[in-house]
């Protein structure tokens, strides 16, 4: 656990957004593209912030910070610190499995070519089979920016709502 605590610790100091963001969209995708840059930058991060119980007191303060001036950009508490939670935690997911279809195995073959062989294997055409089709977005960033756009839309819609 000491271990893991500096190693995130050693992130978190790298994790800046930009809260001068003029709107409250804009400083979210901010936010997201930054989690996804630490996620870049240190190799298994996505992975040990959702089996570590105590990961998220690195970003504290920086976390409250953020909720502070989303609050101040109009969205409620309650908006805010949910679209803290529910975008980090999609960014961290879609990196998850973005990171298995990148990894190179013993053979050579990355995440990518081994699903694209088992389709093949399983006599499944992708381009007429699937509605999820294998491609290169799956070694990139994926439907991050569709998802991103989305929890961006319910949140314009006033989701969620104050109880």
């Amino acid at each position: 656990d000491e271990l893991v605590d500096v190693a995130l610790s050693t992130a978190a100091r790298s994790f800046h957004v930009d809260v001068e963001e003029s709107s409250w969209k804009d400083l979210l995708r901010s936010y997201a593209r930054e989690v996804w840059r630490l996620c870049e930058e240190f190799p298994g991060l996505s992975t040990v912030i959702f089996d570590y119980p105590l990961a998220f007191s690195h970003i504290l303060p920086k976390a409250e910070q953020l909720m502070a001036r989303l609050v101040s950009l109009g969205l409620t508490e309650l908006q805010a610190g949910f679209a803290i939670d529910f975008i980090g935690d999609t960014v961290l997911g879609t990196h998850i499995p973005i990171s298995s279809m990148r990894r190179v195995d013993e053979s050579g073959q990355t995440g990518l070519e081994r699903v694209e062989a088992r389709l093949v294997d399983l006599g499944i055409s992708p381009e007429k089979d699937l509605p999820l089709t294998p491609d290169e977005s799956w070694m990139g960033t994926g439907n991050l920016d569709l998802k991103l756009e989305f929890i961006l839309a319910g949140l314009e819609a006033g989701l969620p709502k104050e109880n």
